[in-house]
Formats: structure tokens, C-alpha cells, sequence
């Protein structure tokens, strides 16, 4: 399994590095839509 951390880049928009996968966020729904549909490996 990869590294995986959470970037607070500003108080609205977040960064995710999951193994290799970057994704940014500024809203928090797509955040939870992110979170909830991504499967756990």
C-alpha cells in the first residue's frame, strides 16, 4: 500500500496523494463524495 497524506493547502481546498494519485478539492461535498466512493485497498 502507498503513502497516503492530506495537504491543507487553504481553509477551503484540500489536497489528497493517494499512491501516486493527486487530487484537489475545493468543496467539501466532492470531498465526501470523493471519500465515500473511493475503495479501500
Amino acid at each position: 500500500m502507498g503513502v497516503q497524506f492530506v495537504r491543507i493547502l487553504s481553509p477551503a481546498r484540500l489536497s489528497f496523494s493517494i499512491e501516486g494519485e493527486i487530487k484537489s478539492f475545493s468543496d467539501r461535498q466532492k470531498i465526501k463524495e470523493f471519500m465515500t466512493t473511493k475503495p479501500v485497498q
